[in-house]
């Protein structure tokens, strides 16, 4: 059976504006699911193109009302506290890197949006051009009244995020 597909189109980086394509092979609750995981990576996509010191804090430093357009309660509600913990004291928290691209030094190319075997998860995959490798990075989503959410993310061998945001 073949699953669904956002392709977003070939980089050097990832360039602002680049068309996002849809592939006519998907499955339609898991198309949405994957939908608001290929809008994550449009809004954020100037983290891989733009140099610091331009860049902004990444969707995992913004307020909580951004971060809730694309994330569930719970994790929002595990990054807030794990920067309240390292506000207090004073030490780096779980959430040392941007999450969404596994690294704290944001790069990608070739990067695929895909169906997960079930209809609530999804994967990216992109190459890093900093050494050629490819990374994956899966996504747990749930449905909540404001429609899809990101409840949990992972890179490939990792720990889900919000395991560790709660171990913290």
């Amino acid at each position: 059976m073949g699953l669904g597909r956002f392709h977003i189109a070939r980089w050097p980086r990832l360039q602002p504006g680049a068309v996002l394509k849809r592939a006519t092979n998907r499955r339609t609750s898991g198309a949405n699911a994957m939908a608001l995981v290929a809008e994550l990576y449009r809004a954020y996509a100037w983290e891989v193109v733009i140099a610091e010191p331009l860049q902004g804090s990444g969707l995992f430093g913004e307020p909580r009302e951004v971060m809730a357009r694309f994330l569930a309660p719970e994790l929002v509600e595990g990054v807030l506290a794990d920067r309240q913990r390292s506000a207090e004291s004073g030490d780096i928290g779980v959430l040392d890197y941007a999450p969404m691209w596994a690294s704290q030094d944001p790069g990608a190319s070739q990067l695929r949006v895909e169906a997960g075997a079930q209809p609530t998860e999804v994967r990216v995959e992109f190459i890093y051009p900093g050494n050629g490798q490819r990374v994956g990075i899966d996504y747990r989503l749930v449905q909540t009244a404001q429609g899809w959410r990101v409840l949990d993310i992972r890179s490939d061998g990792g720990d889900w995020l919000l395991e560790r945001l709660r171990r913290e």
